[in-house]
């Protein structure tokens, strides 16, 4: 081989081996995330902290909320919190902690849950993700900078009185939290941001998010909010709050753990959702994504004060969901039937006494449930878990798989 072939054959050598001696050059940067480029609301949300949840003192006071308005606000919800912290949180957690086993999978799913973060990591305070799902909206947090002084001290009343009833029965109606959707104030986010400080955690960061139809979670872009914002400016009044906070429906939290916990942030989702069948079918997203969040692995269940839709037959979508994919639940006398639960090989343990729903009516659930308490022995529960039954009584019913080892003294 003369020299000129032997300088052409080793071209593509040398070609090779400058690419691997320079490869920041030859790969185009990745494009942004679509969590990357989400509208943040994270400061608007501390607002909301400081002022209506009281769970922030470091957030600058808007020109309508006077300080001395919001620490009187701030002195009657900071007083029942007290009190629940008392009269609940010190009694639940030690039961809790007896009653819940370890190696439960970190993802809980909470349907009719309405943002109820406060209940959520008493019982799973280590979860990475916590998503709840019901009818309200999650709200606007910006609303609450537009607010003139009248407007924002009768939604300070009308939040401050939620809140009282909130702790002092530890569960909340669907009819109150619509009550305050056109309060000028976003409920649901205040809801959780309460969550957030009764338990200690830090906010972290705040963003609102639409489910495509395969489940996955779009986070609206400023792009997004600004064009929401320029349809929704043609509305006013009452009318125009309500358009807001149905356009920010869905919100994401992201907050420390406890003190002296491991691991990345948590994370919880609240989405507004219809759970019914008929919804569901006519928006298949929300299914596809507690797949995703299933991963095809289990999930941890949740629920309570749920109005017994899960016993209903046009409930049946999220019902079966629950029983096809969670390892565990945890839930008053509103989780799975007996019957249910036995179908899809569970087993239920009871604490508490159950003697009939609190509600009028008769279901075949009912004598089910009584039945089932009947034939265990009386395990002792120290606080109201949601609704009591009929004749005011406590009770929990936790569903595990058949054959569970779990604790149940």
């Amino acid at each position: 081989m003369n020299a000129v072939h032997t300088r052409l054959a080793a071209l593509p050598l040398a070609l090779a081996a400058l690419v691997a001696a320079a490869p920041a050059l030859a790969a185009p940067a990745p494009p942004p995330s679509d969590a990357a480029i989400a509208a943040d609301f994270t400061p608007a949300a501390r607002v909301v902290a400081r002022v209506v949840a009281c769970t922030d003192d470091s957030a600058p006071l808007p020109d309508a909320a006077p300080e001395k308005v919001v620490r009187a606000h701030c002195k009657v919800v900071k007083a029942a919190m007290a009190r629940y912290e008392k009269r609940w949180l010190d009694k639940a957690l030690p039961f809790l902690r007896g009653v819940v086993p370890a190696g439960l999978p970190k993802v809980v799913v909470y349907p009719f849950g309405g943002a109820d973060l406060t209940n959520a990591l008493a019982v799973f305070p280590d979860a990475d993700e916590i998503t709840t799902i019901s009818l309200e909206h999650a709200g606007d947090p910006r609303i609450l900078g537009e607010l003139d002084k009248s407007t924002l001290r009768r939604s300070l009343s009308q939040h401050a009185e939620f809140l009282q009833k909130l702790f002092a029965v530890n569960h909340n109606r669907t009819i109150d939290l619509g009550a305050l959707d056109g309060s000028g104030l976003p409920g649901p986010l205040v809801f959780a941001l309460v969550g957030l400080g009764v338990h200690h955690r830090q906010l972290v960061g705040v963003r609102y998010f639409d489910l495509a139809p395969d489940g996955t979670i779009r986070y609206l872009t400023a792009a997004d909010v600004e064009a929401a914002d320029a349809t929704l400016e043609k509305k006013t009044g009452r009318a125009a709050i309500l358009a807001r906070n149905a356009r920010f429906g869905n919100v994401e939290l992201v907050f420390t753990r406890a003190a002296g916990a491991s691991g990345p942030n948590q994370i919880f989702r609240h989405i507004r959702a219809d759970l019914s069948d008929k919804a569901l079918a006519d928006n298949p997203a929300l299914i596809a994504y507690l797949d995703r969040r299933a991963g095809g692995k289990k999930v941890t269940a949740m629920t309570k004060a749920a109005s017994y839709l899960l016993w209903r037959d046009a409930f049946s979508t999220i019902r079966d969901w629950l029983l096809g994919h969670m390892a565990w639940m945890i839930s008053d006398s509103t989780g799975p039937t007996p019957f249910h639960a036995e179908a899809a090989g569970f087993e239920q343990v009871t604490y508490g006494a159950f003697k009939a729903l609190m509600f009028s009516g008769t279901h075949a659930g009912e004598k089910a449930l009584r039945e089932l308490f009947e034939s265990q022995p009386r395990r002792d529960i120290p606080v109201f878990f949601g609704y009591p039954d009929k004749v005011n009584q406590k009770h929990l019913v936790i569903t595990r798989p058949k054959g569970s080892k779990d604790p149940a003294p």
